[in-house]
């Protein structure tokens, strides 16, 4: 059940910052990838298709610095 607190994906732009988070709606588009498995939510998510932010206290600069750096390590 995914609330995307704020991001884009695939050319949707999400902005609930203003809401509280009991009151985000759930997206369809995006239900299936806010657990990466059982008690291990995913608070942000990059993809070729954008970027959902699901908690409000991610630092999205910080996220996406370990993304960047775990890409670099991979290749």
């Amino acid at each position: 059940m995914a609330r995307v607190f704020y991001g884009v994906w695939n050319g949707v732009v999400h902005n609930n910052r203003d809401i509280t988070p009991i009151d985000i709606p759930i997206s369809s588009e995006l239900r299936d990838i806010d657990t990466f498995n059982e008690g291990n939510p995913i608070r942000a998510f990059f993809g070729d298709k954008g970027f959902p932010v699901f908690d409000p206290e991610v630092n999205l600069l910080d996220a996406l610095w370990r993304h960047m750096a775990k890409a670099a390590q991979e290749s």
